[in-house]
């Protein structure tokens, strides 16, 4: 598995390169749901921290846990845990 693209709005996401050549969008927000808890619930407790008006918002969710998982750790872990446990 290689990384081939960022999208925009990283932290959220990441576009990967399967071994069939299919693009596959691995979000941090389910990321951090099953390795990294702890940083899902700090950026959780942001996000319920700031405005009404963000509690539904993903994407402020994923902002608030990219604080807490690097880049390199995002990817890292994709290549240790693999992305068949994300069922998107």
């Amino acid at each position: 598995m290689t990384v081939i693209e960022i999208t925009s709005g990283f932290p959220q996401s990441a576009i990967l390169f399967h071994e069939y050549n299919l693009p596959i969008v691995v979000n941090l927000n389910r990321y951090a749901r099953r390795f990294k808890y702890a940083a899902y619930l700090r950026g959780k407790s942001r996000q319920f921290l700031s405005q009404p008006k963000s509690w539904s918002d993903m994407n402020r969710l994923s902002s608030n846990i990219g604080k807490y998982i690097s880049f390199a750790e995002f990817i890292e872990g994709l290549t240790v845990n693999g992305i068949d446990w994300d069922p998107h």
